[in-house]
């Protein structure tokens, strides 16, 4: 990420005003949603890629699409379409423990959530063309589409 490099690193002003400059590239309707809504802490609940090459015929025929959950109990569905590049880390990797009192071995409840829960994201521009989406999970994982 460019603006959001760590919790003691962010250029909000800067990333806002680039964010302002986007604005022409998207509807309305969704530029309003992702300048006035924030995405912290929602829940993932699905992650579709979609290839619609079949039925249509374009250059990027890759879409995403993402049902998210927010923290004031709204479903979205987020779509990104044309995707040209999608980088997706996650590592399922959890932390086991061994108890004190035996020879057993288990997960923590709190290392069971899988990707968890979003928490930050920046849309900049790659070119004339092309937007990139940067997610970071609370769990680590990073989505990077480029659309």
């Amino acid at each position: 990420m460019k603006y959001f490099i760590s919790d003691d690193h962010w250029d909000s002003d800067g990333y806002w005003l680039q964010l302002r400059s986007l604005s022409n590239r998207f509807s309305k309707e969704t530029f309003n949603l992702i300048s006035n809504h924030s995405f912290h802490d929602a829940r993932i609940l699905e992650l579709i890629i979609c290839n619609t090459s079949l039925v249509r015929k374009t250059l990027d025929p890759t879409s995403i699409k993402a049902k998210i959950y927010d923290i004031d109990g709204y479903e979205y569905l987020i779509h990104w379409s044309g995707v040209n590049n999608i980088d997706i880390k996650y590592s399922g990797k959890k932390k086991i423990y061994r108890s004190t009192q035996d020879d057993d071995y288990y997960f923590k409840t709190e290392d069971r959530r899988g990707l968890e829960d979003w928490a930050y994201d920046e849309i900049t521009s790659i070119d004339n063309i092309y937007l990139q989406h940067e997610i970071t999970l609370h769990s680590g994982a990073l989505f990077n589409f480029i659309f």
